[in-house]
């Protein structure tokens, strides 16, 4: 009798071990909008298992032509407008490669105070004020 407990209790410890080895955690906190796996299902290193969101640092992805791209550098202001209301934004990433189907470059800027109630790729106007030097 008293082997089987001690059976049982290695078996249990164990499965507590390995359940570790399962635990899916992340290296950012957010919310949880997209699962793209279920339970069980087998997964590679390729496949992302979930999206995250964290408004607390959003961002807005927004392409460019070349002559645009030309005239922006990483610090720019933007303003990103989203039924009516504006934020301020900086450009955080600029691409060094026009898309191949588009010949687009593709931006990416931090919204400052963006609101909560935002969803995750809404579509939004982003305005980037250039100053002419004319002559």
């Amino acid at each position: 009798m008293a082997t089987d407990f001690s059976s049982s209790y290695i078996s249990l410890g164990q499965l507590q071990n390995d359940l570790k080895h399962y635990t899916v955690t992340s290296t950012i906190s957010g919310i949880v909008e997209q699962r793209n796996v279920d339970p069980h299902d087998l997964v590679s290193s390729q496949t992302p298992t979930f999206v995250i969101s964290n408004k607390d640092a959003m961002f807005v992805s927004f392409q460019v032509s070349e002559t645009t791209w030309k005239n922006t550098q990483p610090g720019d202001s933007v303003e990103i407008e989203k039924d009516g209301a504006t934020w301020p934004g900086t450009v955080t990433e600029i691409s060094t490669m026009a898309g191949a189907g588009s010949g687009l470059y593709t931006i990416k800027a931090s919204v400052e105070n963006a609101p909560f109630d935002m969803p995750t790729g809404s579509v939004v106007k982003v305005r980037k004020h250039t100053v002419c030097s004319c002559v």
